[in-house]
């Protein structure tokens, strides 16, 4: 495990290299159940006096004979459709024909704070224990549950099932199957085998299978989004990101009784190669199917539907967004962005890995008077390294190269691996791009790693900065040399206009009531984008300057709104043409921020902050790559508090 700890940290330098108050005040609901829900099964949550009460008007049964019982229980989510607690199986069991209490937990529970409810972890759901009363029938088709099942106090907290299933019909498994014809260029092929699923909670259908023809077998498989059973024309990608391929789909029927599903080729002309905005860059409705190229047809009288029932909606809010899109309404209901403008918004900030420099932020400010306040933002990477000819040994092509070879060496590489081989394929990748090293098979393995990933990074470095090549596609976005103007109102405070450029491409946001975006380069022309705005939404660049100037104590807690855009290069292909764009993506962002504690740091006191985004993609900040997008902050005690460090996964420091 050591081993592979050592690689995943060394990676995460390479990669970073190269990549280039209080809540929000509002009452919380009385969650009791009504007169509706009083024959019901519901989830009652008991902590320090107080009981909630949230009906499950669906759970369903999968008995077992006389000692097993499965539960599959509904999501609980808030209102704006953000999960509070996602769980799986109920799963029940006894000794045969005992006596005995019913025992069991639930599979895969995992619970997201809310300001209403207390404070829920996996744990609060092992241990479930049935009622003496407990009641529990199978026979022929139907199944009945009555009664309490109850979970370990933990912290104060008591959770307990109340179940109240009267004759539910037992679900049978459907053996699903799907038949049809693919259409290639050769010719037609005939579906021998396939089966077709639709998880109604995620709205996905999805299909697979295998089509014959005389010039022998071919698979297929298909994911169409957005589909929640109702008949309709849909669209999947079926490329990536980088490389979409749109295919439209029609669907005929009803997932309960049969499906007819018609794929169909997305011609050049209905494309819009020019579009900045557009993630699907044609107009769905103005198409004509029937004059498009058909792809396949295929049919199905029994489709496997996922069992698990339809989420239960509750009158709350929470900071889960666990990474679905954000709008200007969902973040109204949270942010709190009232603060005061700090004396001034200078930063000097370096991202460090291990005292190695990747990233070098700084913030100066324009002051005319009489005229709004002017922030620049960089990045300035660091001096190049001093090596005797002062010249990179690599340029930028071998020094992505060299990037995708340790990735795909670190992808197949675990516990059991050759240590042995690993050094000769590291060593091969080095010789094959020119690179020297003074690393051999015979070194230990952490330190042929430091070696070999150290000299990378010092020639990484050196190429960077001689920028051999302009138009490598570097990490970061290609923000390494970045330049961005952001004007502020009179106070100092919100941001007015933020102008930058990248590949080509000038951008410039204009906030007020409404967002406006503009983006123009030589090949899409000029196109202006308006969104829902807000005159109190920050931009991201001024995330650190707000930080220092929140009125901060432990246990205080905040949210914050940001806005910030993502740009993205797309090679949009057809079977005629294969076009690049840039893809201009609006990112509302929400900050979460809690102080932890009280302590030192060289005898400064300073206060431990706890940061996790939700909605960030720009790649300054380090926690767009953590898992959780969360990093610890520590600032002075003092105001305007100073940012002393951040740390993050990976021996990653920001100060």
């Amino acid at each position: 495990m050591r081993r592979k700890a050592i690689f995943v940290v060394v990676l995460i330098g390479i990669s970073l290299l190269l990549i280039t108050n209080h809540s929000h005040a509002q009452s919380c609901p009385d969650l009791k159940l009504d007169a509706k829900s009083a024959n019901l099964s519901y989830l009652e949550i008991q902590s320090e006096g107080k009981s909630h009460q949230i009906p499950l008007p669906d759970i369903m049964v999968f008995p077992e004979g006389k000692e097993r019982i499965y539960c599959l229980l509904p999501d609980i989510l808030t209102l704006h459709n953000t999960p509070i607690i996602e769980w799986n199986e109920l799963v029940l069991k006894k000794g045969l024909n005992t006596t005995d209490k019913w025992q069991g937990s639930i599979d895969r529970a995992k619970f997201h704070p809310t300001p209403c409810l207390p404070e829920l972890t996996p744990t609060n759901f092992t241990n479930a224990l049935s009622a003496s009363d407990f009641y529990y029938v199978s026979q022929a088709n139907m199944v009945s549950i009555k009664g309490n099942i109850s979970f370990a106090n933990i912290n104060g907290n008591q959770i307990t099932l109340h179940l109240n299933i009267v004759d539910q019909a037992i679900p049978k498994p459907r053996i699903n199957n799907l038949s049809g014809k693919i259409v290639t260029p050769t010719g037609e092929m005939e579906v021998i085998s396939g089966e077709i699923g639709f998880d109604k909670n995620k709205e996905i259908l999805r299909g697979s299978g295998i089509a014959s023809s005389d010039l022998g077998n071919q698979g297929f498989e298909f994911s169409i989004p957005r589909y929640s059973g109702d008949p309709g024309t849909y669209v999947a990608n079926e490329g990536d990101e980088k490389h979409p391929l749109f295919a439209v789909y029609k669907v005929m029927g009803d997932p309960s009784t049969g499906l007819e599903i018609h794929k169909y080729e997305l011609p050049s002309a209905n494309i819009n190669f020019k579009s900045f905005y557009d993630k699907r860059p044609f107009n769905l409705d103005s198409l004509a199917l029937n004059n498009l190229n058909l792809k396949s047809k295929l049919s199905s009288s029994s489709i496997a539907i996922d069992p698990k029932p339809t989420p239960v909606v509750v009158p709350l809010f929470n900071t889960a967004f666990n990474e679905r899109r954000l709008g200007m309404e969902t973040l109204q209901k949270v942010i709190d962005n009232q603060v005061n403008a700090p004396p001034s918004w200078k930063e000097d900030l370096t991202i460090t890995l291990r005292s190695y420099p990747i990233w070098k932020f700084q913030v100066e400010e324009s002051i005319e008077e009489s005229k709004p306040k002017k922030l620049v933002i960089k990045n300035v990477i660091s001096e190049a390294h001093e090596a005797s000819n002062n010249d990179p040994s690599i340029n930028m092509d071998q020094v992505n190269a060299i990037n995708e070879g340790f990735t795909e060496i670190f992808q197949s590489f675990d516990e059991d691996s050759d240590t042995l081989q690993l050094k000769k394929t590291i060593l091969l990748l080095f010789s094959e791009n020119n690179l020297p090293t003074i690393a051999s098979v015979n070194d230990d393995f952490e330190t042929f790693l430091t070696t070999t990933v150290t000299e990378f990074r010092e020639q990484t470095k050196m190429a960077l900065n001689k920028d051999q090549n302009t138009n490598a596609d570097l990490s970061y976005n290609g923000n390494e040399k970045l330049s961005i103007v952001l004007t502020l109102d009179q106070q100092a405070r919100f941001p007015l206009v933020r102008q930058y450029e990248t590949k080509d491409t000038k951008i410039e946001i204009h906030y007020a009531d409404t967002i406006s975006i503009i983006a123009n380069n030589p090949i899409q022309g000029e196109q202006i984008l308006k969104l829902p705005g807000n005159p109190g939404l920050y931009d991201i660049y001024q995330f650190y300057g707000v930080l220092k100037q929140l009125p901060l104590s432990v246990g205080f807690e905040t949210n914050l709104g940001f806005f910030d855009l993502s740009v993205q290069t797309q090679v949009l292909t057809t079977k005629t043409k294969q076009i690049e764009r840039q893809l201009i993506i609006p990112d509302y962002i929400h900050a979460s921020i809690v102080v932890d504690e009280e302590l030192s740091i060289k005898d400064e006191p300073v206060y431990k902050i706890n940061v996790k985004f939700h909605g960030l993609k720009n790649s300054l900040f380090v926690e767009s790559y953590q898992s959780e997008l969360s990093g610890i902050y520590y600032l002075t005690k003092s105001p305007p508090h100073q940012l002393i460090k951040a740390i993050f996964e990976g021996g990653i420091v920001l100060e």
